[in-house]
């Protein structure tokens, strides 16, 4: 899932409930999608700062994503966020009224909304501050400096020593790419026997190191995403993607979208 395509579900999905709510437009309901973005200064009604965290009927949000107190969604996990409007005219009262809801999309493709309530205190900022938020969140998952980086000797060498059970294997390759394949077997194997305990320890581990090791990355991308994406796991790789942690499920679904992409243009050649 891309942010582009998650704003075009969200898009989408709205659009359908105005569509169903009445058959001529001048009647249906009306609504005003803001997605999340930086504001320039000028487009700015008030000098406020970035709270630590912002409370709301139904959960809280700062910058390591949603809070809803029995889950939480990092903001890795979600795309097109926006703010949806919906203004309703009293015809007794002669009033218009708005109703505001956060609204956005899953990985899965699932659109989910929820009441905001009363936000004027945030003057419109809303979309400016889940923005900064979400840049928060990128800067607090990356390195903290340079000495953390890793070295890829030193990833295999943490890797042999976290899963000795293929420490032989990996020492008894020649080349980056065929000691991935081997993490990437391994992988594997605990997929087919479903013990999920053990996946989750490999996911984990490659998705410490995808920030920490930036030279293997076309390793992990080609030997161990593409592997698992279009190997023998295939069929059922669907089934585990939701144990990946956010930066190995970016970097495995990225690539996903890239693979189908350029099937589909290849299909269209023919």
């Amino acid at each position: 899932m891309t942010e582009e395509e998650g704003k075009n579900i969200v898009k989408s999905y709205v659009d359908n409930i105005a569509k169903k709510s009445s058959w001529w437009f001048l009647n249906r309901r009306r609504f005003y999608l803001e997605f999340s973005k930086i504001f320039e200064p000028y487009q700015q009604e008030a000098n406020l700062s970035l709270r630590d965290e912002l409370s709301f009927p139904y959960f809280t949000m700062n910058k390591f994503g949603l809070n809803f107190g029995d889950s939480i969604y990092e903001w890795s996990e979600i795309f097109g966020v926006a703010v949806k409007t919906e203004d309703k005219h009293n015809t007794t009262t002669e009033e218009t009224y708005f109703i505001k809801h956060l609204i956005f999309c899953t990985a899965d493709a699932t659109v989910k909304e929820f009441m905001l309530g009363d936000t004027s205190y945030l003057k419109n900022l809303l979309p400016h501050f889940i923005e900064l938020y979400k840049i928060e969140f990128i800067k607090n998952i990356m390195p903290t400096n340079l000495n953390e980086i890793i070295t890829p000797e030193l990833y295999f060498k943490e890797l042999t020593t976290t899963f000795p059970e293929i420490r032989e294997k990996v020492e008894g390759e020649d080349g980056e790419h065929f000691k991935m394949e081997q993490f990437t077997d391994y992988t594997i194997k605990q997929i087919k026997t479903n013990n999920i305990s053990e996946l989750k320890r490999c996911f984990d581990f490659q998705d410490e190191k995808i920030s920490l090791c930036h030279t293997l990355e076309n390793a992990m991308v080609v030997s161990y995403c593409e592997s698992l994406l279009l190997g023998d796991v295939a069929p059922i790789i669907h089934n585990f993607t939701s144990y990946m942690r956010p930066k190995l499920f970016k970097m495995y679904n990225d690539y996903r979208i890239l693979y189908f992409d350029m099937v589909e243009k290849s299909n269209k050649k023919k």
